[in-house]
């Protein structure tokens, strides 16, 4: 049983989540050769030792992981959660963008959250964590608001703008489980491959 780094989430504004991450991922491993039982513990430390630094496994596995769950919030308007648009806008948005669904009028905020570098997205890799969402001053510096922020919070009094989250909807058990699946396969995958090249066993293991 490995220790699993965190995945921390940044919501436009103020970070306040409130769901916790897990905080294991149950690897199953099988391998033909075992160190005799006085070195168990020098072997597990070794293990333990290489995989301190997984800034890697961020950058490859777990920023795709993470650009991926925010495509299909999108693709599916937030999971089919997010009120549709009505009224004078939404005819108006449908004859100046057809096409364009909830959100995605000019994919800024879309680019933000799926692409790295894209202007106000926020992307910050360290050994035990990695760090992705919205830079919320860049967003609104850029282009005049930050949309982000006005989705993801309560609609404020006389604002037309509406609830449409994102970030909520990605750490959700229930909507986000897709995510946090492909993140713990992606870890068992890494560690696996760590462990070959650390120590060159022939190393299998199973997916639950």
């Amino acid at each position: 049983m490995f220790r699993k780094k965190e995945v921390k989430f940044l919501p436009v504004g103020v970070y306040n989540r409130q769901k916790q991450p897990k905080d294991f991922i149950h690897i199953n491993l099988k391998t033909t050769f075992f160190p005799p039982e006085e070195n168990m513990k020098a072997w597990v430390e070794s293990i333990e030792n290489s995989i301190q630094d997984l800034s890697e496994f961020w950058r490859k596995w777990g920023q795709s992981v993470v650009k991926k769950e925010f495509t299909r919030i999108f693709l599916t308007q937030g999971y089919g959660t997010w009120a549709p648009l009505r009224g004078k806008y939404a005819k108006w948005k449908a004859k100046k963008y057809p096409g364009s669904t909830i959100l995605r009028r000019k994919d800024r905020y879309f680019k933000a959250m799926v692409q790295a570098n894209a202007t106000g997205n926020w992307f910050v890799v360290r050994p035990n964590l990695m760090e992705w969402g919205i830079d919320d001053i860049k967003f609104a510096n850029a282009f005049g608001k930050s949309y982000p922020n006005i989705h993801e919070g309560e609609a404020r009094p006389g604002s037309n703008h509406i609830k449409r989250p994102t970030v909520e909807l990605a750490e959700s058990p229930i909507y986000g489980k897709e995510m946090w699946t492909d993140l713990e396969r992606s870890m068992k995958d890494y560690l696996v491959k760590v462990i070959r090249k650390e120590f060159g066993w022939r190393i299998k293991h199973t997916h639950p």
